[in-house]
């Protein structure tokens, strides 16, 4: 694939010859594609083999773009569904969605997040969706997670600033309006504090901690 545009168009026809459905142009994610139960840790997919457990350990997306990017081609990414078979879940891909982007282009990463997240279920792999937010704080498209058991706020970095802090706790309100159940994984920063949420340090934080 040339470009990111051209490879979310052939992912989207290839979902839908492989009977994924489509609302409003975003795809739609049956309860069979969630993960019911909590991993014992989270690492990133670029350090994956330093878990002890991979069938205790869900795979998450959270690094810098340039890592990501480097995933994107269509074999790349058949070949990471079928590692991710060797994991207890993953977490939803997780390309940058700046506030200062315009509107069409954050909607766009939003669409490219999820039809990749999509394309690494079609090989029996459980999701734990990530709440990444928008200007809408996930209006557009939290809906497709409304029966999730469990869902990821990644909160690298959170916080530092008051206002990433605000904005990551309206998000996590947004998505509370539309799925009150479901279990809040917090990667990185505890910013909540309540029974329906469980804390995970971020991978980094980890590595300085015990070492590793």
């Amino acid at each position: 694939m040339k470009n990111l545009f051209q490879l979310i168009n052939y992912l989207i026809k290839y979902e839908k010859e492989k009977g994924v459905t489509f609302v409003d142009d975003l795809p739609t994610f049956p309860s069979t594609c969630f993960s019911k139960e909590l991993p014992d840790e989270i690492f990133p997919f670029n350090h994956r083999y330093e878990a002890k457990q991979a069938d205790k350990t869900s795979i998450c997306f959270f690094a810098n773009d340039d890592i990501l990017y480097g995933y994107l081609s269509f074999e790349r990414l058949f070949k990471m569904s079928r590692e991710l078979n060797n994991y207890h879940s993953f977490i939803s891909f997780d390309l940058s969605i700046f506030l200062d982007m315009l509107l069409p282009f954050q909607k766009f990463y939003i669409l490219a997040n999820l039809v990749i997240t999509r394309f690494l279920t079609l090989n029996g792999n459980l999701l734990i969706p990530n709440i990444r937010g928008d200007q809408s704080f996930g209006k557009f498209y939290f809906h497709l997670f409304r029966d999730a058991p469990i869902v990821c706020s990644s909160n690298l970095g959170c916080t530092r600033e008051r206002y990433s802090r605000e904005y990551t706790f309206k998000t996590i309100e947004m998505f509370r309006q539309i799925n009150d159940k479901a279990l809040i994984i917090q990667y990185g920063s505890r910013l909540i504090k309540d029974a329906n949420s469980k804390y995970f340090e971020d991978y980094n934080r980890r590595r300085k901690k015990y070492g590793m």
